[in-house]
């Protein structure tokens, strides 16, 4: 599940600590929602809604501090401890069930008078027509157009207009992306093209914005509403909205933004087409860095690091590269990527492993580079050497090591009973020294929880 997203470092370090000292007291299922209640300085109770894929619809805690809540995170943290096997499970075999029972109810009706009625129901409801046109990818009328291109403006008004208190309008607007806009993408070219307009505009208003919090969550808000764009775009809007971009970030020089932005150019573009557009942004960001303070250099250079590597296909220079700017863990990222697209599969595996170790132990930048490691085993079909050599690692090379424990535990995550089996038998191969060790991170302060 992601959420990771919605708060900044500081948060989830804090709701970490609330997660770790169970102060999460209780847990309540419904249909596609959670409920709980974490004790903090006060009794707090969080409500979550989730869509069946498991990705959050909504989110609300009775807290002062709604914008940013370490509860949530804490219950995040556990709902990552149950797995979300388990967490669907309990969220929606209920909700599998009674579509089930209406199927089999609904054979029972012959299929003229389920049509007849279906035709009555949508006429009398629009809402649930235009549910039903989207469900299928039907032509929507000039009016249901207009009413979309309304309620997307009240969005966009609302993050225009917002201020530190007012509560929802971000989840709104995620819900729309992520819900509402997928259908419009392909049958509503023109229409997507004025989303991308307006919502260009909000940018403009968000370095005025206090909280840091509201600025990027808007960032990746909008990223994910021009990569839903992107996916049938109208001709020329691919252009469009990279030339907005790019205009955007000449005069907007924030951590958020150079990161955020720089990201989805670079996952989005990276055709020969634009690394010439690229390139030439790259080094135009030189000119600006003395405006900027010492973290946004450090990403403007990644950034600058990143389009050279579209050019540069050898593994030891790119870690070259690495190893002399170690928190550039998005830079291995994208040249593993590049490597993948021009069939250098094994060097891309090299390129990771490599770049996974060069990283500070324990860092949020080696956690990353873990977690793409093993999809790129996985995508490469060769799992089982992935857990040979995170084996090897745990109990050899580098015994009681806990990022790589927490990847081998991730690797059996759906299969519980082996995990235990091989759990066993590798605290017993280690040391008694480094297995204290281990036994004392694990309890202390690493969780269940964590993704790597």
């Amino acid at each position: 599940m992601k959420w990771q997203q919605y708060f900044s470092p500081t948060i989830r370090q804090r709701g970490r600590r609330y997660f770790n000292q169970n102060q999460v007291s209780e847990l309540n299922y419904g249909t596609g929602q959670v409920d709980a209640i974490v004790q903090g300085s006060e009794e707090y109770h969080v409500h979550m809604e989730f869509s069946p894929e498991l990705k959050v619809k909504k989110m609300t805690c009775d807290c002062p501090y709604w914008t940013e809540c370490k509860h949530e995170v804490a219950v995040f943290l556990l709902l990552d401890a149950i797995g979300d096997a388990d967490l669907k499970a309990s969220l929606f075999e209920t909700q599998d069930l009674q579509a089930l029972q209406l199927y089999v109810l609904l054979q029972e009706v012959a299929p003229q008078d389920r049509l007849d009625f279906l035709a009555e129901t949508l006429a009398a409801d629009p809402n649930l027509l235009l549910t039903f046109k989207q469900r299928f990818g039907l032509p929507l009328s000039e009016e249901e157009l207009r009413n979309y291109g309304d309620k997307f403006e009240d969005l966009l008004r609302s993050l225009m207009t917002a201020k530190t208190g007012q509560e929802g309008f971000f989840q709104d607007f995620l819900a729309f992306i992520q819900t509402e806009l997928p259908g419009l993408t392909r049958q509503a070219p023109k229409f997507c093209e004025r989303l991308s307009f307006q919502a260009l505009q909000v940018l403009d208003r968000i370095n005025a914005w206090p909280n840091e919090y509201y600025q990027a969550t808007c960032l990746h808000a909008l990223t994910a509403l021009w990569e839903k764009l992107l996916e049938h775009p109208a001709k020329g809007q691919k252009r469009e909205i990279f030339e907005q971009v790019l205009n955007w970030l000449e005069f907007h020089l924030t951590v958020d933004a150079v990161q955020t932005m720089g990201d989805f150019l670079l996952a989005n573009y990276p055709q020969r087409t634009y690394q010439r557009d690229l390139q030439h942004f790259a080094d135009s960001l030189e000119e600006k860095k003395d405006e900027a303070d010492d973290q946004t250099q450090d990403h403007l250079t990644a950034f600058q690091l990143i389009t050279e590597v579209n050019q540069l296909f050898d593994v030891q220079e790119i870690l070259q590269i690495v190893h002399q700017q170690l928190n550039l863990a998005s830079l291995v990222s994208q040249a593993a990527k590049r490597l993948y697209e021009i069939g250098k599969g094994k060097q891309a595996l090299l390129l990771l492993r490599e770049g996974k170790y060069a990283q500070p132990t324990g860092s949020k930048q080696q956690v990353l580079l873990s977690q793409e490691l093993g999809k790129a085993y996985q995508q490469a079909g060769q799992q089982q050497n992935y857990l040979k050599e995170l084996l090897l690692r745990v109990t050899q090379y580098q015994p009681g090591d806990l990022m790589d424990y927490r990847a081998l535990e991730q690797v059996y995550q759906r299969r519980r009973r082996e995990w235990e089996q091989v759990q066993n038998a590798l605290l017993e191969a280690l040391p008694a020294e480094q297995k204290n060790n281990l036994l004392q991170q694990i309890k202390g302060g690493a969780s269940h929880g964590d993704k790597f």
